[in-house]
């Protein structure tokens, strides 16, 4: 969605990583994801659904299938009920927003 979009622009602006906007999840061209994560340090999937089943799910499995699989974080909501609130404050409640998601990956970057 367009607030997810530009928590993920936040995110690789602060972290100068390269952002890449899938417009749908199928066809998923495999080749293309394969081009901008063979040289990555960490694949970051953000998206504004449950973890299980999206982007991050096939993102994963194209790069478990690859020759050179890199180490991924899934920024997704989890597979349970979500609790009632606005957009920002489930954002911020499920670690979702910019700064949440950057001290993750900072975290799985620095072990």
């Amino acid at each position: 969605s367009g607030r997810i979009l530009k928590t993920a622009k936040a995110v690789s602006e602060k972290l100068d990583a390269t952002l890449v906007a899938l417009p749908t999840l199928f066809p998923l061209d495999s080749e293309e994801v394969l081009k901008y994560t063979k040289d990555a340090k960490l694949v970051v999937t953000i998206e504004d659904g449950t973890k299980t089943g999206g982007l991050g799910s096939l993102i994963a499995s194209v790069n478990s299938e690859s020759n050179h699989p890199v180490p991924m974080l899934i920024c997704a909501f989890p597979d349970v009920p979500i609790i009632h609130g606005t957009a920002s404050e489930l954002d911020k409640y499920y670690n979702m927003d910019a700064d949440s998601i950057i001290r993750r990956i900072e975290e799985k970057l620095n072990g």
